[in-house]
């Protein structure tokens, strides 16, 4: 994400997992040169005003995956805390306003985290896919190559 950032010269607060602080307005050409990009690389640039429940579910899983401290709680533990409310009503509300799981959503950010350390970092699949808390090898790569019907060496190969 930096890298593409930087090739567009826009400048960035922070970079995170499914977040970036971009501190001044997008001109509508950098903005489109950015979509553009970030759909190449298999990411999506999403434009909001109001923060919506379920994008507040959204921003605590992302918390949740990125902090390691947090993480040592179970992630049903920590969202009902969090909303107070039982997990049960949280995932049959997120299923029912996503059209998918909080366990799919969750290995979808972990994908995209994956695919922000391939192009952004020199490490190894297995440190990857180690800080991210995959079980397994095999569960990673049968789950990132179900998203982005490459390997994550393929992957890093055409995209960096």
């Amino acid at each position: 994400m930096k890298t593409t950032l930087q090739h567009f010269g826009i400048l960035w607060d922070y970079v995170k997992l499914g977040e970036v602080g971009i501190p001044s307005e997008l001109t509508e050409k950098q903005l489109q040169n950015l979509y553009d990009a970030l759909i190449k690389q298999g990411l999506e640039l999403k434009r909001e005003t109001e923060i919506s429940f379920h994008d507040k579910v959204k921003i605590a899983i992302n918390e949740w995956l990125n902090d390691n401290e947090k993480n040592k709680l179970l992630r049903s533990e920590f969202l009902a805390d969090k909303f107070c409310i039982t997990y049960d009503t949280l995932a049959a509300n997120f299923k029912m306003s996503e059209g998918v799981t909080i366990d799919k959503y969750c290995v979808r950010c972990r994908i995209e985290k994956a695919k922000e350390l391939l192009l952004n970092s020199d490490y190894s699949v297995y440190t990857i896919l180690t800080q991210l808390n995959f079980k397994s090898e095999t569960l990673f790569y049968r789950q990132f190559k179900e998203d982005t019907k490459m390997t994550p060496e393929e992957y890093r190969l055409r995209y960096k």
